[in-house]
């Protein structure tokens, strides 16, 4: 017997906006060798110096106690995902310098997690593209 496969993520996103679902499930799926994350505790000196561009973009818009914790890559494009602080809330944010996402993880017992939050990211970027 087989039937159509089901995806479960870890994290509870009933709250989040039904194209924020759509859009981590497509992110979720997508596959190309020129799509990849590394996590922060493999980047390597070129990579050290994508992020701190992204690191200072997140200051400037107010976020505090900034820390790496993975870089995207989504074809020619790069986006970083950062746990941080803003407005006295601990939250995951990626940005790739003019996008920003963020979503909160304090107080959540099953908040997304740095890849999630990625494939949020890359969601969206897939589905406007394909989907205008």
């Amino acid at each position: 017997m087989s039937g159509p496969p089901s995806h479960a993520l870890a994290a509870d996103v009933a709250d989040l906006p039904v194209d924020d679902i759509y859009s981590i499930y497509a992110g979720w799926h997508a596959e190309h060798p020129d799509i990849f994350t590394v996590g922060a505790d493999q980047f390597n000196e070129a990579q050290l110096r994508t992020i701190e561009p992204l690191e200072q973009h997140l200051q400037h818009l107010g976020y505090d106690s900034i820390k790496p914790e993975l870089l995207g890559f989504l074809l020619d494009e790069q986006a970083a995902v950062f746990s941080a602080v803003r407005d006295n809330t601990q939250c995951l944010v990626v940005t790739d310098a003019l996008e920003t996402i963020d979503q909160p993880v304090a107080g959540r017992l099953r908040p997304l997690q740095p890849s999630d939050l990625f494939n949020l990211y890359k969601g969206r970027k897939m589905l406007r593209t394909f989907n205008p």
